[in-house]
């Protein structure tokens, strides 16, 4: 960014008649003594708006018996240092705005300057909308630890005491953020806090905050506590197909974990009709197709696995890398393979689900497929590939500060059947000194 110096206004003035060569008795007139522009260039006296404007009359006549240009105003010799520095980090939001949408990588070295701008001038609401920008900055990045850092950092500045659109979208941010960062419970947290605090929060918000509580519960395996969120949701967003979509979905999952299969297959089936009678050609076809999928496996209706993984076969193809719901298509067309008894098909799938899980930051599902391929390569008494499962899985567990215990105990188990105590002592040590 440009120059970022504040100037009290006797630094203007002093800037000014150095800029020209004038001395102070050239601008004062006879209005004003020079002694009152000595004190006002020393910080002493404070500029007046009569004084500035006498100032400026003179410079002008300065200028036009000299043939100088000079754009100088009377509102510059009197725009005092706050509203300066607010103006400053104006410019820094609009350009970190700017660098945001192109992706660019200045955005960094933009903000680090704001930073330290804003170590002398703390104005909050500059400060915030910096913030904000930054941790939208590090999502985008896929640094989730930085992105919650500066969400954390706007929502502490932020009033807490009454309704605030900025507070909510921090705390909407936030959730999601720890959602997921797998911080389920801290999630939950700001949702109840937005939720109990805002009563005359837009229903968008709402829905939002409701829906991520409801995620948090499915993956905490609170399925009961899940659908009781769903129950509240459901009537806000009857009227949005997509969002009621996503809805029933979850709703169908936490009932599918619940073993009430026959009422997830009725759920996922529903969705299935209002994708293709609102012709909706989004990523959550993908979605629905591979819990279809899955859903029928567990009913073991073969046919019906067979068909929809066909379809779901048929739509990779034309599906962008960056969809997030590729990944979760990949491991459940893995799982139709397995039961299928193709598992150099499911092997396949299961190392796509891998590295698109791993493009996504997506740990869960990183751990879910790393999980499956260990049995894969178990049962296939393969050693070379499961060494290569232990490297990720102590990859992953580093990455996420939690140990897959699943994963290491199968490893454990079959090395202990194969009596590989060296290879034993590395997991456990590793297990040892994790912190």
């Amino acid at each position: 960014m440009g120059n970022c110096q504040i100037l009290s206004s006797g630094d203007k003035i002093k800037l000014i008649r150095k800029k020209y060569g004038l001395r102070q008795d050239d601008i004062v007139g006879e209005e004003v003594t020079r002694n009152l522009i000595s004190q006002i260039e020393h910080n002493k006296a404070k500029l007046t708006k009569s004084t500035a404007e006498i100032i400026i009359k003179n410079l002008k006549e300065i200028a036009k018996k000299n043939n100088l240009e000079m754009d100088v105003t009377a509102d510059y010799l009197l725009e005092d240092e706050l509203a300066q520095a607010n103006s400053i980090l104006e410019n820094y939001v609009d350009e970190l705005k700017n660098l945001l949408v192109y992706k660019c990588s200045r955005f960094y070295e933009s903000l680090k300057s704001a930073e330290e701008f804003l170590i002398q001038w703390d104005i909050k609401e500059k400060k915030v909308q910096i913030y904000e920008l930054a941790g939208d900055y590090f999502y985008i990045q896929n640094d989730l630890a930085k992105s919650v850092l500066y969400y954390e950092k706007a929502f502490d500045i932020l009033d807490k005491t009454s309704y605030n659109k900025s507070l909510l979208s921090i705390l909407r941010k936030l959730s999601l953020m720890y959602l997921n960062s797998l911080k389920y419970d801290r999630s939950i947290e700001c949702c109840n806090f937005a939720l109990n605090h805002f009563k005359n929060m837009p229903d968008d918000y709402i829905s939002i905050f409701l829906f991520n509580t409801a995620l948090c519960y499915y993956y905490m395996h609170y399925y009961e506590k899940a659908l009781e969120v769903i129950d509240n949701l459901e009537p806000l967003i009857k009227d949005n197909t997509s969002k009621l979509i996503d809805v029933l979905n979850n709703k169908a999952c936490c009932l599918s974990d619940l073993n009430r299969i026959d009422e997830a297959a009725e759920i996922y089936l529903r969705i299935f009709n209002l994708l293709n009678t609102n012709n909706i050609k989004s990523s959550q076809y993908l979605l629905i197709l591979s819990n279809l999928i899955d859903t029928f496996a567990k009913k073991d209706v073969k046919d019906e696995v067979i068909k929809y993984l066909n379809l779901l076969l048929d739509r990779f193809p034309t599906s962008s890398q960056d969809d997030s719901y590729l990944s979760v298509a990949c491991f459940n067309a893995a799982k139709a393979f397995i039961y299928l008894g193709d598992l150099q098909k499911a092997e396949e799938y299961l190392l796509k689900a891998l590295t698109l899980s791993k493009n996504h930051n997506k740990y869960s599902l990183q751990e879910k497929t790393l999980s499956l391929l260990t049995d894969l390569y178990i049962q296939l008494n393969d050693f070379e590939k499961l060494e290569e499962i232990n490297l990720e899985a102590v990859v992953l567990s580093n990455s996420q500060q939690k140990v897959c215990t699943n994963i290491f105990y199968k490893l454990l188990k079959f090395l202990n059947q194969n009596n590989k105590t060296e290879d034993i002592d590395k997991i456990l040590n590793f297990l040892i000194k994790f912190k």
